[in-house]
């Protein structure tokens, strides 16, 4: 709670009063400044390197090497509790100078990076955002396991390869990433990939590294895909056909959301669309059957439950859980299949904002059914190609149709 009081008191001080006595030379404040006590604070329950104070850790440090931390920035108050550029700078360029590796910054943020890529030159920037909170759209975890891979596999020269993948806090989203491609690329299974995630950024007793539940059930995924589906991902469209709730209670509201591509700041992202939503009549306890007859663009579909009190005005409950069609129909019977089911009871839903709280029950189990609408193959569009200098690019002439395997998935050139 002191923590959570000290945290909110210092970022509501505003960012003008920073620099003002940060510019005084000799200043009490620059000396707190110049020190991680800040950082401390808001790293709360993450590891944070010993030798620098950053917040980050190394999540792998033989070859390949993966490190996972906070979002850098270089501006007030926000490089109080981040990372700041210029440290960051300063350790990559003390334990991994550009002379003998290259550096690649996975940013997973799916609000804004909080950087411009030139800030942290020599380093370069793949984005790969979704938002917070919630797990990626499965084909953008493939494609960005896919572009990992493609990073570490290539050989030029001697330089050693550094891959640093940032989200907001280095956790949630950083996790779900790392942890898929441990599980794509290293031979692990996701609970023994999410353990070691959680060992090297999590204190010991502040819970998992990979916490919320839908993220949790896309790092499975990636397991399925290596083991029962041959590495082989075809999205598909789908069209939500029943959502079924037992024991819903009076006043709660059920919505079915997927994800959109959309183009924020030049650079692709994902958000969430609204799909379709209907409220339970207020009164006891109800088993409710609906018929949305919606269609999502991709395969990842959320069924979000909200509740409300006092004649709506007091919400008591929100919370929600992600799945995959195409992953789900795989599991019982093939990905052949022209139709599926998911099923999930209260206590498997997400909790708010990563946390295990929900608010008052507000169901008992819940399905969702659904058909597929239309198949195609499934395309990344972008992929990572070395230059001769030892520079990395995007590639937009270059399209990697599933993956095949540890060298770095199946390339089809069109130069």
């Amino acid at each position: 709670m002191v923590h959570k009081k000290l945290y909110i008191f210092v970022v509501s001080i505003p960012k003008k009063l920073f620099r003002l006595l940060a510019s005084f030379p000799g200043f009490y404040f620059k000396t707190i400044l110049s020190q991680s006590a800040f950082r401390a604070v808001y790293a709360g329950p993450r590891l944070r390197h010993a030798g620098s104070g950053l917040d980050m850790c190394y999540v792998s440090e033989t070859t390949p090497t993966i490190i996972a931390l906070s979002r850098p920035s270089s501006t007030l108050p926000l490089s109080l509790f981040c990372n700041p550029t210029s440290q960051l700078l300063e350790h990559l360029g003390k334990y991994h100078p550009t002379s003998t590796h290259v550096h690649l910054v996975f940013n997973l943020r799916g609000e804004t990076p909080g950087y411009l890529d030139s800030e942290l030159y020599p380093a370069r920037v793949h984005h790969a955002p979704w938002p917070d909170h919630h797990p990626p759209p499965m084909n953008l975890l493939l494609s960005t396991v896919s572009e990992m891979n493609a990073f570490f596999a290539f050989e030029q020269d001697d330089r050693k390869k550094i891959a640093l993948v940032h989200c907001k806090a280095g956790k949630g989203r950083s996790g779900t990433l790392i942890s898929a491609y441990f599980v794509a690329h290293e031979n692990k299974t996701a609970m023994e990939a999410m353990g070691v995630f959680t060992t090297k950024r999590m204190r010991i007793g502040f819970g998992e590294g990979v916490s919320i539940k839908s993220q949790r059930r896309y790092v499975n995924y990636m397991e399925q895909w290596v083991i029962g589906m041959q590495r082989r991902y075809v999205e598909r469209k789908v069209k939500v056909t029943t959502v079924s709730v037992w024991g819903l209670k009076g006043d709660v509201e059920v919505s079915v959301v997927g994800y959109t591509a959309v183009e924020s700041c030049s650079r692709g992202t994902w958000e969430i669309a609204p799909l379709w939503r209907a409220r339970g009549a207020p009164g006891k306890r109800t088993n409710v059957v609906w018929h949305p007859n919606v269609e999502a663009m991709t395969g990842d579909i959320c069924l979000g439950v909200q509740r409300w009190a006092g004649n709506g005005w007091i919400k008591i409950c929100k919370t929600r859980a992600w799945f995959n069609a195409v992953m789900e129909a795989a599991k019982r019977d093939g990905d052949s299949q022209q139709s599926g089911r998911f099923e999930i009871p209260w206590e498997e839903m997400d909790g708010l904002k990563g946390t295990a709280i929900k608010g008052r029950r507000a169901f008992e189990r819940c399905v969702v059914d659904w058909e597929f609408v239309e198949q195609g193959d499934m395309e990344i569009a972008r992929s990572i190609d070395i230059m001769n200098d030892g520079e990395i690019e995007l590639a937009d002439d270059i399209t990697i149709i599933g993956d095949s395997g540890d060298e770095g998935g199946k390339l089809m050139c069109s130069r």
